[in-house]
């Protein structure tokens, strides 16, 4: 058996190794099952759309978060789905973890393939909630490390935490003028959520985003939350719902913000007069497919997640949204694929991702209880 190995830069900046191994081709007009397949050498398209086929005139219950994300998914992956394997798809919204978690306990799984942050599918398996799924069925090769898991893959959506601002403020330039309330005035939007902002402060104390890695030290958590205690005073917005930021910003309730980007552009295409600083720094988080413990369709969901990794596949997400592709192939066909204007909004483009932070999901999910407490108390005594 003769194997060529080689190391590949991918697009986001991490190393990734490829492995080709001759003995594993498959013999021509052969289609494998997934006994015959390996992770090194997976299921292919051809394969896995043979195996769907068994499947039509049944259904699939989806969960997403609602908004510019789940109606993006709907129309990258669930109707062309439907249409070519004739399975239906119900859907769900707000898959928080105490709902699946209560679903799983219950043995009464409702929902079939959800969408959740790796550090939300990291919380789920430790709690038994989540099947491990099979990467001799789904592809995860060209998923860079840092996103890759045991409890979830496929099409997901690469998504970022951003500075936004509104027309007729000052242009801010980095995250040292969102702190600097004098020299830039306005009012202040920061998340309640701890995930995608303990970077911010850190690029704010002027350390560049390819300096910023996981796990953060001890030094880095101090300096974070020194610069934070610092902001908590001048922020008026602390929001914990993705449709605020855009909202506020538009009626001019808030000047300037953190906010996902998919909520901005959506805003953006209704015409909203709103602005993304990219250049000021943002934090890249990963959503992926999972599925719950106990669900009767197991086999249906891990072939219709395997469906949306394939590059041809993943990739319009990017194409109906500002939502990037999770594989790495996929990412090398935006600029062929999407149009400038959204390429301009995507995280993962040419021309943003030496601004990008890559945040380890299943740090901050490890981490949160231990610091959640103290960042919550700063916004509270604002």
């Amino acid at each position: 058996m003769r194997s060529l190995r080689f190391l590949q830069l991918s697009t986001v900046g991490w190393l990734v190794l490829v492995t080709l191994t001759a003995g594993h081709a498959q013999a021509p007009g052969k289609l494998r099952s997934p006994a015959d397949a390996t992770v090194d050498n997976p299921l292919t398209r051809s394969e896995v759309e043979a195996l769907l086929q068994k499947f039509r005139g049944q259904s699939l219950t989806f969960a997403s978060w609602g908004g510019a994300l789940q109606a993006a998914q709907r129309q990258a992956y669930l109707e062309p789905f439907e249409k070519r394997f004739g399975v239906q798809f119900v859907e769900d919204t707000n898959p928080l973890q105490p709902k699946i978690q209560a679903m799983v306990e219950a043995k009464n799984v409702t929902i079939d393939v959800v969408d959740l942050g790796l550090r939300q599918s990291s919380d789920l398996a430790t709690r038994n909630g989540l099947e491990s799924l099979d990467f001799r069925i789904i592809d995860q090769r060209r998923t860079p490390a840092i996103w890759r898991s045991e409890w979830s893959g496929g099409g997901g959506a690469v998504w970022a935490t951003v500075l936004a601002y509104r027309d007729g403020v000052r242009k801010p330039t980095s995250w040292a003028d969102f702190w600097d309330v004098k020299g830039f005035p306005g009012h202040r939007g920061f998340s309640q959520f701890l995930a995608g902002h303990l970077e911010f402060p850190l690029l704010a104390a002027g350390i560049p985003p390819k300096d910023i890695k996981f796990p953060l030290t001890p030094a880095q958590e101090q300096v974070a939350f020194d610069k934070l205690k610092e902001l908590a005073p001048s922020v008026t917005l602390f929001w914990n719902s993705g449709s605020a930021p855009p909202e506020l910003l538009i009626k001019g309730e808030v000047d300037y913000t953190t906010a996902w980007n998919g909520r901005i552009f959506d805003a953006q295409k209704q015409g909203a007069p709103i602005k993304v600083c990219w250049e000021c720094g943002f934090v890249v988080g990963i959503d992926a497919f999972s599925i719950p413990r106990g669900s009767p369709k197991k086999e249906l969901a891990q072939l219709f997640i395997a469906w949306t990794a394939f590059p041809e596949n993943n990739v319009r997400l990017s194409q109906v949204s500002s939502y990037g592709p999770t594989d790495q192939d996929a990412v090398k066909m935006l600029s062929k694929l999407v149009d400038r204007a959204t390429l301009r909004e995507l995280p993962g483009s040419e021309a943003n991702r030496q601004w990008a932070v890559f945040e380890d999901g299943r740090w901050i999910g490890q981490n949160t209880e231990r610091l959640n407490p103290q960042y919550q108390a700063l916004f509270q005594k604002r």
